[in-house]
């Protein structure tokens, strides 16, 4: 793995790197890296300079972000940290004013939201995606407010791929993993935080309605949320409430599977992963990949959740 950082003056080649991980997700936050090699003076008066990093491998890039933490430290010998995030940071970075659109398409969100902050490569498949009555609130970030469009458009989950492309368009990649495959895996059932119905409140009708979750029923959950709003722009509280219902229980049933060296599958890929021993067989979805150097092997973590709760 190759890292080269692009300062406003030109490209700096970082020596080997000692250590480094990757992590990539499917949109839901922000991808990050952290990388160490071996510094001397010239090198770390540069790093003061940098803004970017990009890291290459077998002639493809394996991930852009921006520089948000450099960290040296002198022990036995002089070392650097490096860490940031993928560029969703600029996205997350920057706040709008508020807005209330009673028709909105994806063109008019990339060209206010996306663009003007540095983000040029874009990849879209599908739609054309539109929607109508989308509030955003003031402080809004930019992120926030392209992930809102599409869940009300019904576009695919914004996220980058590791060029630094933002991509709003369903995974391809199709992987079965079997235990043999495996240095570990674990599953986990976490309940916090799941949502089992919300109540949405129209003050300006006096009318109540009620988004409720049944596939939880299973789980025996009992966890419920009040929003009210008042005029036209109720239907955004209900179709919210529905979304933040699905939202909540994206994390309920997730397993975690570590590989030995490197392993292609990508944020949003789907994964028939058969773990008899663990009970745990069917289709799950990638929801983060993390690569891992630590000086001497190289491994994959593959972050899932079930395809349907």
């Amino acid at each position: 793995m190759k890292a080269e950082l692009l300062r406003r003056d030109g490209v700096i080649d970082l020596p080997e790197l000692l250590t480094w991980r990757l992590v990539h997700t499917d949109g839901s936050s922000a991808d990050s890296f952290e990388l160490c090699f071996p510094t001397d003076s010239a090198l770390f008066s540069a790093l003061r300079g940098t803004r970017e990093l990009r890291c290459v491998e077998n002639g493809e890039v394996r991930f852009r972000g921006v520089v948000d933490e450099v960290e040296s430290l002198w022990e036995n010998s002089f070392v650097t940290t490096l860490c940031g995030r993928g560029f969703a940071a600029k996205l997350m970075d920057n706040q709008v004013e508020g807005a209330e659109f009673y028709t909105l398409d994806l063109d008019t969100v990339l060209s206010r939201y996306v663009r003007p902050y540095g983000v040029s490569a874009i990849s879209v498949q599908g739609g054309p995606w539109r929607t109508q009555l989308l509030s955003v609130g003031a402080g809004s970030t930019c992120q926030q407010v392209l992930h809102g469009f599409c869940l009300h458009a019904g576009a695919p989950q914004p996220r980058f791929l590791t060029d630094g492309t933002l991509c709003i368009a369903p995974g391809k990649g199709q992987h079965t993993i079997r235990a043999t495959d495996l240095l570990s895996a674990a599953r986990r059932l976490c309940r916090y935080g799941v949502i089992s119905s919300q109540k949405v409140i129209d003050l300006s009708h006096i009318a109540t309605r009620t988004a409720e979750a049944p596939a939880l029923s299973s789980f025996d959950i009992a966890s419920h949320r009040v929003a009210t709003r008042s005029g036209p722009f109720t239907r955004i509280t209900e179709r919210s409430a529905r979304q933040r219902l699905e939202a909540s229980a994206k994390n309920l049933d997730t397993v975690e599977v570590v590989l030995p060296g490197y392993h292609p599958a990508q944020p949003c890929d789907r994964v028939i992963l058969s773990l008899p021993d663990m009970a745990t067989d069917g289709n799950f979805t990638v929801t983060e990949v993390c690569r891992h150097f630590d000086g001497k092997s190289e491994t994959t973590k593959l972050c899932l959740r079930a395809k349907e709760v």
